[in-house]
């Protein structure tokens, strides 16, 4: 595979995605480390200093070696409040993306707006469908990803473990 771009910023309204970096690690905990977060993702709970700095080390690996790019949504004043990420899928002209948003940084369309920048860039990088897969039950995200430009397909809902709970995932498709 060939590998993602290193040093990626994109711009956005009130946010800037970039590259997660070893002084950030408090930061990813305080972002990640919350029930909601662990509930819907397969990100380690508890999220503590072993677990970023491993979710860290994965996303420099993963860009290299072309399976994952891994952002930190920072606002315009450089407060850490997600994470943005996008996987290469089976079809290579498919991306998935997933996102976070922290508690505190939620209810302001922060999420949405970030989502719309990464999935211009999605297709800059030469995808020609994006999808998501969300949570039958995480009403939030999928207000996000209606208000980014994404529907829900009719493809059958996939049954997936996430930490030991039986989720339903339906998926969610932008297309260029």
């Amino acid at each position: 595979m060939t590998p993602y771009p290193a040093n990626i910023r994109l711009q956005g309204d009130g946010f800037v995605l970039r590259e997660w970096t070893d002084d950030d690690v408090p930061a990813m905990i305080a972002t990640i480390d919350e029930p909601d977060i662990a509930r819907y993702t397969r990100l380690a709970s508890p999220f503590d200093e072993v677990a970023a700095k491993t979710h860290l080390e994965k996303g420099r690996v993963n860009r290299t070696t072309g399976k994952a790019i891994q952002l930190a949504i920072a606002t315009d004043a450089g407060a850490l409040v997600g994470t943005m990420v996008l996987f290469r899928t089976d079809d290579e002209d498919t991306g998935e993306l997933g996102y976070t948003i922290a508690k505190t940084a939620r209810g302001q369309g922060l999420a949405a707006r970030a989502l719309r920048v990464m999935t211009a860039y999605g297709y800059e990088l030469g995808y020609t469908t994006l999808v998501l897969r969300i949570d039958e039950e995480n009403a939030a995200s999928q207000a996000v990803a209606r208000k980014a430009g994404y529907h829900l397909t009719d493809a059958p809902p996939l049954a997936d473990d996430v930490k030991g709970r039986l989720a339903t995932l339906y998926q969610w498709r932008h297309r260029a």
